[in-house]
């Protein structure tokens, strides 16, 4: 058989889909959501310089922080897992947001009681909020600019804060974040640098989010469901 003509079949066949596509597009259902996804810092290089072993422990040691925690929370939702990072939804920002903190306060423990000079224990974690379409695939997954954003707001190097947070998200839910605000410093907007974006056309405006440790661990309000 030619190489030219399983080309030209696998092509018939994919083309031969988009018209399903294009008709099944409007049967998909929005879904409006906080979004946030965390990631572990260093995985890669961390596996290169301690090998697959070590890599894989410290891998599964984020994965379960990242379970343990949001097991609490029924109103947060594991999406899915990407290489070593998560993706996770609520309809709103206070869950994730308990939820990030509760995972930066372990991981500084972890990275404090289990010593890595050169790449220690650490995440990095990132919010938006927006209308995204609910894919119809094996696995659940959703598509929509918001999630991209997200993603592009995942690749911020801050030497101040590991925790980010899209303007518009920002502007939807700064009564809830106002309410943390005794351990919680939120930067002045900052715009995403173009090399940074992916060439994406659309300008992408985020905060960065500052965690007082020391005040954190005073604050008794909310953090309900792990009450429990």
């Amino acid at each position: 058989m030619k190489l030219n003509f399983i080309i030209t079949k696998l092509q018939a066949s994919i083309e031969g889909k988009q018209e399903n596509f294009f008709n099944s597009y409007s049967s998909l259902t929005d879904d409006t959501k906080a979004w946030c996804m965390v990631d572990l810092v260093n995985s890669s290089n961390y596996r290169l310089l301690k090998g697959p072993k070590l890599g894989y422990v410290r891998g599964e040691t984020f994965f379960t922080l990242i379970k343990n925690v949001i097991s609490a929370n029924n109103q947060v939702r594991l999406i899915k897992e990407i290489g070593d990072a998560v993706l996770l939804a609520s309809d709103s920002l206070r869950p994730l947001l308990e939820c990030v903190i509760l995972i930066n306060q372990i991981s500084q423990n972890l990275k404090s009681t289990q010593p890595e000079e050169i790449y220690p224990f650490e995440v990095r974690c990132g919010f938006s909020y927006g209308i995204a379409k609910k894919l119809i695939r094996p696995n659940e997954d959703f598509l929509g600019s918001s999630i991209d954003q997200l993603a592009r707001i995942m690749s911020i190097r801050s030497m101040t804060s590991n925790i980010c947070i899209q303007e518009e998200t920002y502007s939807h839910f700064e009564e809830i974040l106002k309410e943390y605000n005794s351990f919680l410093t939120i930067s002045e907007p900052k715009k995403l640098l173009p090399k940074d974006t992916k060439n994406m056309i659309q300008d992408i405006t985020y905060r960065e989010i500052i965690i007082d440790w020391e005040n954190l661990l005073k604050f008794n309000d909310h953090f309900v469901d792990w009450r429990k």
